[in-house]
């Protein structure tokens, strides 16, 4: 028995398969991640094949036939200029998809990553990376994965507005600063933009120090499944603009 379904998508990964079609993964409001085949979508003409392209958002219609999904239609509804604007854009957007792709499940429907997801990839704006930090941050506390800044992981009381806050590796999660000498102090401002991670824009930037994003590198580190690329382990801050000099890329 077959069935229809129909679905605003966003394309997150693509393989060529066969002679002319195409494999690809999508991530859906409604029905979560879901792996199709686009039967013809390499040919010249293929209507389907210009709608699922990689980081857009598209309209798709597919068919589910003996646990295999085929795609009937498919239309380009926000073509993600943003993501393929420079290297630098496209880079962190790859970097963020890679991040989803091991943290979520086929047919597990999270409407609020794939809310979250759109978002990310139309701002590469006022820097890729530190969208990329504020993405993974946002993801990892979405789907469970970051520790609760407001209680300590060690008794789970709350903490009170004047404690010192570190970060401790050994113990995984936040704790006063008199139970681990060696953990990452949370500066206030630190402490304050972990409380509002759901809040955050991709708008603004974050206004942390060099010091700051370095903890906030260490932390990602710890909890992504992935390593989300080598200027996460320098201390520099991300850079707040676009470099002009950057190749221009599309996609094919």
């Amino acid at each position: 028995m077959s069935r229809t379904y129909t679905d605003r998508a966003i394309v997150l990964r693509t393989w060529s398969i066969g002679e002319t079609d195409r494999f690809c993964v999508v991530l859906t409001r409604e029905h979560g991640r879901i792996p199709l085949r686009v039967a013809g979508a390499r040919r010249l003409l293929s209507r389907r094949g210009r709608g699922l392209l990689p980081l857009h958002i598209v309209d798709v219609t597919w068919t589910e036939r003996d646990s295999m999904c085929a795609v009937d239609a498919a239309s380009c509804a926000e073509p993600n200029h943003t993501a393929w604007q420079n290297i630098e854009s496209l880079a962190a957007a790859e970097k963020g998809i890679e991040l989803l792709m091991n943290l979520t499940e086929d047919r597990a429907p999270v409407p609020e990553i794939f809310d979250l997801t759109a978002d990310f990839l139309g701002r590469s704006v006022p820097g890729p990376e530190a969208t990329l930090i504020l993405y993974a941050l946002k993801v990892l506390d979405a789907l469970g994965h970051f520790p609760s800044i407001t209680h300590a992981m060690s008794t789970g009381h709350r903490f009170s507005a004047d404690q010192d806050v570190v970060w401790s590796r050994t113990q995984g999660g936040f704790v006063p600063g008199s139970e681990d000498p060696y953990g990452l102090t949370l500066t206030p401002t630190l402490r304050s933009l972990l409380s509002e991670i759901e809040t955050l824009s991709f708008v603004q930037p974050l206004p942390l120090t060099a010091s700051e994003y370095g903890i906030l590198r260490r932390m990602l580190d710890h909890y992504s499944p992935i390593q989300l690329g080598t200027s996460f382990a320098s201390t520099g801050t991300p850079s707040p603009r676009i470099l002009a000099s950057s190749s221009k890329v599309t996609p094919t």
